[in-house]
């Protein structure tokens, strides 16, 4: 094969896939593909909050004493950063008249307790 033959053949490829590159874009931007993908991201972030909420109300009902209470959450705290300073601070700062049970979180290790306010 010469190079006048080579250079032919490249260029016949090269606009080709410039063709189905073309083509490809213009499909894709009249169908409804986006329009789809979006609404799969959207449903998918709304069902996610009603899920948690599930899997919250099932460990309550799952853990409802205490000593499987701290098991549980043992075992999540593995798995979540240690510096959850900003949690045990908006925990602390919620204000309760009758009193509140609170979670006091030490590195991986979880007491449980139930906090009094003096008056």
């Amino acid at each position: 094969m010469t190079v006048r033959g080579t250079i032919r053949r490249l260029r016949v490829e090269l606009r080709l896939s410039g063709s189905a590159a073309r083509r490809a874009a213009v499909e894709l931007y009249s169908s409804h593909d986006f329009t789809h993908a979006a609404a799969i991201a959207y449903y998918a972030l709304l069902s996610l909050f009603p899920f948690l909420l599930l899997v919250i109300a099932l460990l309550g009902a799952v853990t409802a004493d205490d000593a499987d209470r701290i098991v549980v959450l043992n075992f999540v705290l593995r798995y979540v950063p240690t510096q959850l300073d900003f949690v045990t601070a908006q925990l602390d700062a919620q204000p309760d008249a009758a009193g509140t049970e609170g979670v006091e979180l030490r590195g991986h290790e979880v007491e449980l307790g139930r906090h009094v306010p003096q008056h």
